[in-house]
């Protein structure tokens, strides 16, 4: 058994979440995803369009604690920041990274089993 299958209609979804995932070492990956996932989304099934939906939304989220946390970092190169207050982008960045992996592991088991997301919309799982 392959990992794709061709006659999959959510393998398109599968490869997003695999980006994202991905995204962590390489930053141009969850772009590229939340670009297939909007060019998807308007022809996919229900079930398919709330993954695209959770999908998109991740990226927003993402894209948003990534600043906060590199931002929060460059606050403190500049010597803006103190030390203690600086590690503060080093907590934000590991508690993104450790949420985008659980949040889209989860969505992929829900994908796998070609079953919607229940609430595409919330900031956990």
């Amino acid at each position: 058994m392959s990992f794709f299958d061709a006659n999959d209609e959510s393998n398109t979804a599968r490869l997003v979440y695999i980006f994202y995932m991905a995204g962590i070492i390489i930053y141009l990956l969850p772009l590229i995803g939340v670009v297939v996932a909007y060019t998807h989304k308007a022809e996919a099934p229900d079930w398919l369009k709330s993954h695209y939906e959770f999908q998109i939304r991740t990226f927003w989220i993402t894209l948003l604690l990534l600043s906060a946390g590199w931002l929060t970092l460059l606050l403190l190169s500049a010597g803006w920041l103190t030390i203690s207050t600086g590690m503060v982008g080093y907590l934000i960045l590991l508690t993104q990274a450790v949420w985008l992996i659980v949040r889209c592991v989860i969505a992929y088991r829900l994908l796998k089993s070609k079953t919607p997301h229940p609430d595409p919309t919330t900031l956990l799982y």
